[in-house]
């Protein structure tokens, strides 16, 4: 075979996998006598559509789930979940001897104390004659929609420890923080982002030495500190103080520290070989990403897409949640009474916004493991027939063809999940 093939040809099958059960010798010799199987690329079968049923399924939940989206929002009310409970136990807005009635307006007394006893709803924040008409007035500001605040800062500061005592006002303030802090938070997703893309490069280039120094951490971290532990142990212990059992305990949590450092210590002389193969699959991961800039993206496009998805299911499910059948004030809560039919649609509800988050996770998952394997045949099958250069958009190409062709599957392997 050699002599008719050429030396260089059988070595080069011999080297290659061979199939299963099969031995590689014999194996070797099949290939330089009848040559290599045709391979097929993705390219030469034609796609036809998966799990047709789940899909129907699918498609038919998500129609139900955007009627009741539309009925929530048509009526559905969210004031209902902000009400204020005034001091005759009537929330502002939303019960029915307050309907027209949003805002919440603190009375003071003749000596220009706040008194939590004399908290009215009112229809607008000047309205404070008709609230007080014996009171204190004083001139007031709306805040959040729902609270009557006082203008003067000395005023504002009485009234914030009186408000802070009620836990509905407190979470209504501490909702309208959330503006004053979104510079803080726009900065530091790009600091993580400018992090990330450096943890790459460096991941890519020194895989070797940050994965084995992160083995010498585990190793030496534990025996340092086992042997800090046994050393305090031989006079009176960490804390110094003679008679007080602290010697055994050191003496104790040194040995198990120390016993865990040689554990490491043993696994990792044992698994070597093991690791540096973990280390050429992180640089063919980082290779990969660095080739096809679309995986560096997906993450941040994948949080987009859930995190307007997220949102509209949650501003669905509290329109949805308000649809009650009667609201009763008491004292410091709402009672709510929901019709049996409304609670089989909020169940529902809840669970089909599970399994769309699930299915956008399984969709993005196909995505990166479509354009991950494209990115291995161009690389290193030769025999794929796939272009020596990297695929252009192979991420969004797997997601148009898992949308397309495979939301059946993907949508029934995340009903399992």
């Amino acid at each position: 075979l050699r002599s008719h093939l050429g030396r260089g040809v059988c070595e080069q099958v011999a080297g290659r996998v061979p199939a299963a059960g099969v031995p590689w010798p014999a194996m070797s010799c099949l290939r330089c006598c009848f040559g290599e199987p045709d391979e097929k690329t993705h390219d030469d079968f034609r796609r036809g559509f998966t799990d047709c049923t789940c899909f129907c399924l699918f498609s038919l939940c998500i129609v139900v789930q955007g009627a009741l989206m539309a009925y929530a929002f048509q009526n559905g009310d969210t004031a209902r979940y902000l009400g204020l409970p005034d001091s005759e136990g009537h929330f502002c807005g939303v019960s029915p001897a307050a309907l027209d009635k949003a805002y919440l307006y603190f009375c003071k007394d003749i000596d220009g104390h706040f008194n939590e006893t004399k908290a009215y709803c009112v229809k607008d924040c000047g309205d404070s004659v008709a609230a007080c008409p014996n009171g204190y007035k004083y001139e007031t500001m709306v805040f959040a929609g729902q609270l009557c605040l006082p203008r003067d800062k000395k005023h504002l500061g009485d009234m914030s420890k009186l408000l802070w005592e009620s836990p509905a006002v407190e979470a209504l303030l501490e909702l309208g923080e959330l503006q004053r802090c979104w510079q803080l938070v726009a900065v530091s997703a790009v600091c993580a982002m400018i992090a990330a893309f450096v943890y790459l490069f460096c991941l890519e280039k020194y895989a070797l030495t940050l994965l084995w120094s992160s083995v010498a951490v585990c190793v030496l971290a534990p025996a340092a500190l086992g042997s800090f532990y046994l050393l305090s142990a031989q006079s009176d212990g960490v804390d110094g103080l003679p008679g007080t059992g602290d010697s055994q305990l050191d003496l104790a949590t040194g040995a198990g520290l120390c016993a865990v450092a040689f554990a490491f210590a043993c696994i990792a002389c044992c698994k070597a070989c093991s690791v540096n193969s973990a280390v050429e699959c992180i640089r063919a991961t980082c290779e990969c990403m660095r080739d096809m800039p679309t995986l560096l993206f997906m993450p941040i496009v994948v949080l987009i897409i859930k995190a307007a998805t997220m949102l509209g299911l949650i501003l669905g499910g509290l329109y949805l949640g308000s649809c009650v059948s009667e609201v009763l004030g008491q004292a410091d809560v709402v009672e709510v009474d929901y019709s049996p039919d409304m609670i089989i649609f909020i169940a529902f509800y809840l669970i089909m916004s599970v399994w769309i988050m699930e299915f956008i996770t399984a969709l993005s998952q196909f995505g990166v493991s479509y354009a991950t394997q494209l990115w291995w045949f161009s690389h290193y099958r030769a025999t794929s027939g796939e272009p020596d250069h990297s695929p252009s958009f192979a991420a969004c190409t797997g997601l148009r063809i898992g949308f397309c062709y495979h939301l059946g599957t993907l949508a029934f392997g995340a009903c399992i999940i």
